[in-house]
């Protein structure tokens, strides 16, 4: 998944993404390891929107992005936290992960509805989806108690089909 080294990992770090007019935006990146800047969702229904005047104010966003292609509400952005996340993670030269529940595939059709829109395919080779399913069979048994107690996530399930559930085991094969 990560890899088998130990690597820091930072919590509710700053994001800075920079404004066409010289300004900084100052959001949060829900985690940071080294190299890579995540987007984790838990709770969260979706990736929320913005304004256009917000979004198109993001220095780079058509260098980027193909703007034009971006999910709109209305006429608010759609995914904003992604587009920005997204952006963050160009201008400071890191990956991009989304952590998310496997049973939520709403959630990955919209990140990857958003990183379709990079311009650039190497930034699109820099994005993933880790399922936090895959996190708690990779864990330690009291951390995955806790995500299991607290969010309901438990570890990836064995595969639905086996040649036990197809009948060879009563000689139906």
């Amino acid at each position: 998944m990560l890899g088998n080294d130990m690597v820091t990992i930072a919590f509710g770090v700053p994001g800075v993404v920079r404004i066409d007019n010289g300004q900084t935006d100052t959001t949060e990146i829900d985690m940071a390891l080294p190299g890579v800047f995540c987007e984790a969702k838990l709770t969260e229904a979706d990736f929320t929107h913005k304004r256009p005047e917000v979004v198109e104010s993001y220095d780079g966003l058509q260098e980027t992005f193909h703007s034009e292609a971006l999910p709109r509400v209305g006429s608010d952005y759609h995914n904003y936290q992604i587009i920005r996340n997204l952006l963050a993670a160009k201008q400071h030269n890191r990956d991009h992960i989304l952590f998310c529940d496997e049973r939520r595939p709403d959630l990955v059709r919209r990140y990857m509805t958003t990183v379709s829109c990079l311009r650039n395919i190497e930034d699109r080779m820099r994005c993933r989806v880790i399922f936090w399913q895959e996190v708690v069979a990779a864990c330690g048994e009291s951390l995955r108690r806790w995500i299991e107690e607290k969010y309901g996530i438990w570890q990836q399930s064995p595969a639905p089909y086996s040649s036990r559930a197809a009948g060879s085991e009563s000689g139906e094969a």
